[in-house]
């Protein structure tokens, strides 16, 4: 995990760099929905030392952990004590910035998002930030060496795709990100050793990338797909290079650290939910939260492709650029990038067949984000090929590349100015309540994003008309329409901590 003082001084420049982006963008509102819950979850394994939920909060919130369905908190049947229904690592991954808002604020409620809490959190997230940031400078530098093609993939991952949005949310997916990149860069540098033949610390990055799958299934317990995937390639990879598959100390030592992972995952499920294999998702007292693997698969797979709201290319334009470069990639790089295109195409067609395949309120395809940075790597070869070629041909590919990854950064640009759910709210709380046409609700299930958010900017700015509002207005009153537009203004505020 060595580099050169050249490229340590390219490394501390670009995470100055992402620091500072990621600083100046801090957003003034805090992430609701399933983070609050487990950071709540988290208060009380600080007060009580339990991951059950301790019965002063219980008392305290009775309403809402019998009131959502079972949406966040799921209730023990044999003893009838609340858990949260995520894996018990997100519960322990928000300690710091829990521990840290109690020492000076000891009324936090169970759903809290009070004052600075969300600055804090999202101080906490820059952290993780950085970290992915360096973990993929190494990853990169087993690619390539030229550190501008490494800068270039590194801000393209994080600023001209839906990743932005995440690393300033409070939530969970970027631990998902963190460590399916640190797990896939030891992975890799596993392989590259056994290729030369060399022993030397191998088998640490192999004990590495086990640690790391299994810190992923305490995150959720469905990432055992990419646990059981990843033994098959493993397998797979050590039969080709020997000729056959000869067990091995470290083999025995990495499903050792397999195992009990597991075990513990297992043990954590019984222990929360009275059940092994109880996972915490679809289980609800009414209402039906979509969890269930019963969905269109064509829909999911067609959303992911193509749809303007979950399209895994117009979300991270990073992957049109790899599309390219794939073939060659893949020659080079056989034994890595198989194993990626493999867990790819498992968690494709697995969360494609989910019926909540697109989220329940999010951005982008936020159940595949994990993988996409790694999926992406192929750019890389594409940028180091462009970096080769002289003239108009490589103007003309400079110029399509800049074009494509800042197109991207402003689309993330319109959606990170506004608050997270701006066109959720608008739809739900405003015009279903107060005018329920049909266009004007379709506008919002159909349009992209940023082209919501850059309407509402518009409008916000008095630089255009907002849509749904002029679709609605022949029905309504003078009056009625001012209440409507003062409604709709009232949740246009800049969703950046320094904005006044």
């Amino acid at each position: 995990m060595s580099f050169k003082v050249s490229g340590e001084r390219s490394l501390f420049i670009l995470l100055f760099f992402v620091t500072g982006i990621l600083v100046l963008t801090l957003p003034r509102e805090m992430y609701r929905g399933d983070a609050v819950a487990i950071r709540g979850a988290t208060l009380s394994l600080l007060q009580s030392g339990d991951l059950a939920i301790h019965e002063e909060l219980v008392e305290k919130n009775a309403a809402i952990l019998t009131g959502q369905d079972q949406a966040y908190f799921i209730r023990n049947d044999a003893d009838g004590r609340y858990f949260s229904k995520w894996g018990f690592l997100n519960t322990l991954l928000y300690i710091p910035p829990v521990a840290i808002q109690l020492l000076q604020d000891n009324e936090l409620d169970l759903l809290s998002v009070r004052g600075d809490f969300a600055a804090l959190v999202s101080t906490y997230n820059i952290l993780w930030a950085l970290a992915l940031a360096f973990y993929l400078w190494l990853l990169s530098g087993l690619f390539v060496q030229q550190r501008g093609v490494r800068v270039v993939y590194i801000l393209g991952c994080f600023f001209a795709s839906f990743l932005w949005n995440f690393l300033r949310a409070q939530t969970t997916e970027i631990f998902q990100v963190f460590f399916f990149v640190a797990g896939s860069f030891h992975y890799l540098r596993w392989i590259r050793e056994k290729e030369k033949g060399a022993s030397g610390f191998s088998h640490f990055h192999l004990y590495a990338t086990v640690s790391f799958w299994i810190l992923m299934t305490w995150l959720k317990p469905y990432f055992v797909l990419l646990c059981g995937f990843w033994l098959l390639h493993f397998v797979w990879f050590e039969w080709r290079q020997a000729g056959g598959f000869v067990c091995k100390r470290e083999h025995i030592f990495s499903f050792v650290i397999l195992i009990a992972g597991l075990v513990t995952l297992l043990a954590s499920q019984h222990y929360k939910f009275n059940d092994l294999f109880a996972t915490g998702y679809g289980r609800t007292i009414e209402t039906d939260l979509g969890n269930r693997f019963v969905g269109d698969i064509g829909a999911g797979l067609s959303g992911f492709l193509f749809s303007s709201n979950y399209s895994v290319f117009l979300h991270f334009p990073l992957l049109l650029i790899a599309l390219l470069a794939i073939p060659a990639f893949l020659r080079r790089h056989q034994r890595f990038y198989s194993f990626v295109l493999g867990a790819f195409l498992v968690f494709f067609l697995f969360i494609g067949k989910m019926e909540n395949w697109a989220g329940h309120w999010s951005y982008g395809p936020r159940y595949l984000l994990f993988l996409l940075p790694v999926l992406s790597l192929p750019a890389l070869h594409f940028f180091s090929e462009v970096w080769t070629w002289r003239g108009m041909r490589r103007a003309a590919a400079m110029t399509c590349v800049s074009f494509l990854l800042l197109f991207g950064f402003w689309l993330q640009v319109q959606v990170n100015t506004l608050n997270f759910f701006i066109g959720y709210e608008l739809r739900d709380e405003v015009f279903k309540v107060w005018a329920p046409h049909d266009g004007a609700i379709e506008y919002f299930e159909s349009a992209n994003f940023s082209r919501i958010s850059y309407d509402l900017q518009k409008f916000r700015q008095g630089e255009g008309e907002f849509y749904p509002l002029e679709l609605v207005k022949p029905l309504l009153k003078d009056e009625q329409i001012e209440f409507l537009e003062h409604k709709v203004r009232s949740k246009l505020w800049i969703n950046y901590y320094w904005a006044n």
